[in-house]
């Protein structure tokens, strides 16, 4: 197998495979496709994975400042999760069934006063 570097860092047998990649990456059928639904179901876990590593900085960070600026970011990125959250909800795509008040009972009944209050 012969590998002509082409100047660029590149061999020729590199480029081949490229090529061939793209090709391959250019044939797609309907069920490749993302609709419009799994598009916003994405947008959506990128969102909480997001959020997830934000708050991983703060309790990470160096400086207080550090800290509140990336708590800032954090809330916002808060506020975009629920906009998408409540577009996927109005359309069916995230529903959510409202919580059974002996169940909410239940859940607070398990921990003290103290902690609820706090």
């Amino acid at each position: 197998m012969t590998n002509t570097n082409t100047g660029t860092g590149v061999g020729t047998n590199a480029n081949a495979n490229t090529a061939a990649a793209a090709s391959a990456g250019s044939r797609t059928t309907s069920s490749d496709k993302m609709g419009e639904k799994e598009y916003v179901t994405d947008l959506l876990n990128s969102e909480k994975l997001l959020c997830s590593t934000y708050n991983t900085a703060i309790i990470e960070a160096a400086t207080p400042q550090i800290r509140e600026d990336f708590k800032s970011v954090l809330m916002d990125q808060f506020d975009v999760q629920n906009t998408i959250f409540m577009a996927m909800n109005e359309k069916g795509w995230y529903p959510v069934d409202p919580a059974q008040q002996n169940k909410i009972q239940q859940a607070k009944d398990q921990f003290p006063s103290s902690v609820l209050n706090a």
